[in-house]
This record gives C-alpha cells, structure tokens and sequence, in this order.
C-alpha cells in the first residue's frame, strides 16, 4: 500500500511543480507585459516629439528658402532645429533598445524558470525511485 501511495505522492508532487512553473512563467509574463505596455507609451511619446522637432526643422528651413537664403545649411539656427532633431531621434532609439532588453530578461528569466522546475521535477521522480 506504501508503494501506491508513494507514487501517488510523486505524481501529486511533480504535478505541483507544473503548475508552479506555470504560475511563475504567467507572472513573468504579466510583468514583461506590463513593462512593454509602458515602455511603448514612452516610445510613442518620443516619436511623437521628434516629429514636432522635425516639423520645426522644416518650417525653419522653408522659412529661410522663402527669405532667398542659399545657403541655409551653415546658420546657427537650422544647426540647433538638427541638432534636436538627433536628440529626439536618440531618445526612439534608446526607447527601442530598452524594449529589446525587456524582451530579452524575460526569455531569459523564462528559460531559468523552466530549468528550474524541470530539475525539481526530475528531483522528485528520483526520490520515487529511491524509495522503492
């Protein structure tokens, strides 16, 4: 009877290591969900900046091209309209590379929670054995 009951308790106990790894892997995922939510709301918000900045550049240079100007690209000016614009354009990019590293903690904080509960398994399928 020890033996059924034995095994019983294994099966019980690796069932619950299931569903423990997908409790843990739901609310790493929740939380990657939660940070990229964010994250784009941040994005969307620089992007939406550089285009005003862009639309500055432009309105700056045609200001200048109705004025006659030939040479617009050496005034101080246009010189600050692009140098913002590359600040703003560098802000996306941080934004994008932020969201890559998101990306990448919670594959990798996914693998360890996998390799985690799959050793607690096979832990409890040993102790089975043991046991016999």
């Amino acid at each position: 009877m020890s033996g059924i009951s034995g095994k019983i308790l294994a099966l019980a106990k690796k069932l619950w290591y299931f569903v423990l790894q997908y409790v843990c892997l739901t609310s790493a995922w929740l939380k990657k969900f939660i940070k990229l939510r964010l994250r784009n709301h941040k994005k969307c918000k620089a992007q939406k900046n550089m285009d005003k900045v862009c639309s500055r550049l432009g309105a700056e240079v045609y200001a200048l091209y109705r004025q006659g100007e030939k040479d617009w690209h050496s005034l101080p000016a246009v010189a600050q309209q692009l140098k913002a614009v590359e600040e703003a354009e560098a802000r996306v990019f941080q934004e994008d590379e932020l969201v890559e590293a998101i990306q990448s903690d919670y594959l990798a904080r996914k693998q360890e929670i996998i390799d985690k509960y799959a050793l607690r398994r096979t832990e409890a399928g040993s102790e089975q054995e043991f046991d016999e």
